[in-house]
């Protein structure tokens, strides 16, 4: 059991000369975790000057990577459920975003002006030391309570490595199982961010990509209009919450 203060070497990825379809093969297998033994997450910094549709393709290029290897092992495919930018200049408790009981979530950071501070609690090994599966920890111990992110408070990790002035792609199994331990359903983990002080002169631009599984021959759900729109268009939406 781990999921306890990670330290950045166990979650950062360098890229090197690696390019993003390499850096997903290497992060895929943490990421998509079905043990506590790996991170469940891992964060990818792109410098501050790689431009926001170039982190745009290159998540997708990633998304595909994930894909590939999530069939080879699971024999279904991982599907695109949303594609979507946003300012986000609001702290938030320890969440996940909505989908379904098996997710992977692509966050993808622009430089801003704006600072923040980013914590991932592993709530899958937390659960398990309760003897509870993660599911129903996160209905008796909602972390949006005191109690719950008291809990929580041994199993976060603060992205140390994490650069608000540079763009950053962020990889979360976003998972919540409804199940004990059994080494074939994804572990989950929870975010969340602090942004002591919004500003209405500034941005904090986020792009959010989230997967779910899905049959091998299943038709994709999101309309290839909606994925060349996150790919070519700069609006921005109203959600902002991640």
């Amino acid at each position: 059991m781990n999921g306890t203060n990670w330290k950045p070497a166990d979650y950062r990825i360098a890229r090197r000369k690696l390019s993003l379809t390499q850096i997903a093969e290497v992060a895929y297998p943490s990421v998509c975790r079905c043990d506590w033994v790996k991170t469940g997450f891992c964060l990818i910094d792109l410098g501050a000057e790689f431009g926001s549709r170039a982190m745009r393709a290159g998540m997708v290029e990633m998304v595909a990577e994930f894909d590939r290897l999530f069939r080879e092992v699971r024999r279904k495919r991982l599907d695109i459920q949303s594609m979507t930018r946003f300012d986000q200049q609001s702290t938030t408790k320890p969440h996940r975003d909505g989908s379904d009981e098996e997710s992977v979530l692509v966050l993808g950071y622009e430089p801003t002006l704006i600072d923040s501070r980013l914590f991932l609690s592993d709530f899958s090994v937390c659960a398990g030391s309760q003897g509870l599966y993660p599911a129903e920890f996160l209905e008796k111990f909602n972390p949006m309570y005191a109690r719950g992110a008291k809990l929580l408070t041994p199993f976060t990790t603060e992205l140390t490595e994490f650069n608000p002035r540079h763009f950053q792609i962020l990889i979360i199994n976003n998972s919540c199982a409804r199940g004990k331990l059994n080494g074939r359903t994804m572990q989950g983990v929870l975010h969340h961010a602090e942004v002591p002080h919004p500003r209405t002169d500034a941005l904090r631009i986020i792009n959010s990509v989230v997967l779910t599984p899905q049959p091998l021959h299943s038709q994709p759900r999101l309309p290839i209009e909606e994925r060349q729109r996150f790919l070519e268009s700069d609006e921005l939406s109203e959600y902002s919450r991640t």
